[in-house]
């Protein structure tokens, strides 16, 4: 009974926490670039109602953007994406009226975008504004598209 006891409290405290939220994501500018559909610097003006729910999966609501500037992939003036919960796992939160650099992903026939782990940042954070100035340069847009590694 005592082996079962400190066996017991040697795998307790030899296991390590894990959390659906932590990020493990290694990717460099250039693949996190060449991953996305649409790269693009907007203002959130509306938080939509509308929101998607697959079976077995969380909601995703509704965010339209007001493009001011765009690098890749997107087409118009105004850009409708979808997020998860701004409140799991998020770096985040989104709010109408501020600025974001976006990074969307199509998943699903779905325009995605994350605020947890991701690429897309709040567009007044020294984060985004080296990103911007990544995106800014030819060779950096160049690079992400024909170099696979």
């Amino acid at each position: 009974m005592k082996w079962f006891i400190f066996t017991l409290f040697l795998v307790t405290l030899l296991t390590t926490t894990a959390s659906a939220c932590s990020c493990t994501s290694s990717d460099s500018p250039e693949q996190i670039f060449r991953k996305t559909q649409a790269v693009f610097l907007g203002r959130l003006i509306s938080i939509g109602t509308d929101e998607i729910t697959k079976e077995g999966s969380s909601p995703l609501h509704s965010l339209t953007f007001e493009v001011e500037k765009k690098w890749k992939g997107t087409k118009g003036e105004k850009v409708k994406v979808f997020t998860n919960n701004p409140n799991m796992c998020s770096a985040f939160e989104f709010r109408e009226g501020q600025k974001y650099l976006l990074y969307v992903r199509n998943v699903k026939e779905i325009a995605f975008v994350s605020s947890d782990c991701a690429s897309s940042v709040e567009a007044n954070s020294g984060v985004a504004q080296d990103r911007i100035k990544d995106l800014n340069s030819f060779w950096f847009r160049l690079k992400s598209r024909l170099w696979i590694f």
